[in-house]
């Protein structure tokens, strides 16, 4: 939430999304999951303009 500024069904699709990453990948780290997290951003953006 402070990360992204949001609040809401966005903060869980944000968290579904790092959880996911950690099944696949395993912990990843604060800067890694920061990097990732800003990323899935972006792209989640993109796709609601």
């Amino acid at each position: 939430m402070e990360i992204l500024g949001v609040k809401g069904r966005t903060v869980g699709s944000a968290y579904q999304h790092l959880l996911d990453l950690r099944m696949e990948h395993g912990p990843l780290g604060e800067e890694r999951a920061k990097a990732e997290l800003l990323n899935w951003w972006r792209e989640h953006q993109r796709g609601n303009s």
